[in-house]
């Protein structure tokens, strides 16, 4: 996150916190609830949540609830890459098996709310399978074409977060997707 310029800051209980919120995993011992208490009579927001998927996109879209647009880009193949962006930031990637890529999306709409969500895949070897995913799961797609999506459309540090070609390539085919840039209707 901090290469797209978020600042995490890890606070222990009874230490400054220097953010706007603070976000906690399900409390583990005692002193987690002295420390809320003292955030509650600062005024300060917190979040107490398990999965850190949720806790970070409640924390970045603070105080809103939900994000404006949660964009998927996929790049089909022996196993899908799969990217995740809320209101352009990149929250979360995975490879994962093309055959339950529909239903990995489901769960992880499920973590990150959002007014709208778009789902963008790329055209290649592989899309049958994931398309039969998606649709066994009635998830609407846009197909973007392929070419050259394993280079960083941002020449910006996505190629240094996401290492795997398949995760830069998924990246890249929301971007594309977004701008409507080659979509096949």
């Amino acid at each position: 996150m901090e290469a797209q310029g978020i600042e995490i800051d890890i606070p222990y209980p009874f230490t400054g916190l220097r953010g706007d919120i603070a976000v906690f995993r399900a409390p583990r011992d005692p002193e987690y609830y002295y420390y809320i208490k003292g955030l509650e009579e600062k005024g300060i927001p917190y979040i107490v949540e398990l999965d850190p998927l949720r806790a970070v996109s409640l924390s970045l879209i603070y105080p809103r609830s939900l994000f404006f647009k949660v964009v998927i880009g996929i790049d089909p193949g022996d196993r899908c890459g799969l990217v995740l962006l809320g209101d352009g930031v990149l929250l979360y990637s995975e490879k994962v098996q093309c055959n339950i890529l529909g239903e990995r999306i489901r769960e992880l709409s499920g973590l990150v709310e959002a007014v709208e969500y778009r789902v963008y895949i790329g055209g290649g070897t592989g899309i049958d399978t994931a398309l039969s995913s998606l649709e066994g799961k009635g998830i609407k797609y846009r197909i973007v074409e392929e070419y050259k999506t394993t280079k960083d459309p941002s020449n910006g540090p996505i190629s240094s977060l996401l290492k795997d070609k398949d995760l830069v390539a998924g990246y890249t085919i929301a971007v594309r997707g977004e701008s409507l840039w080659a979509t096949r209707l």
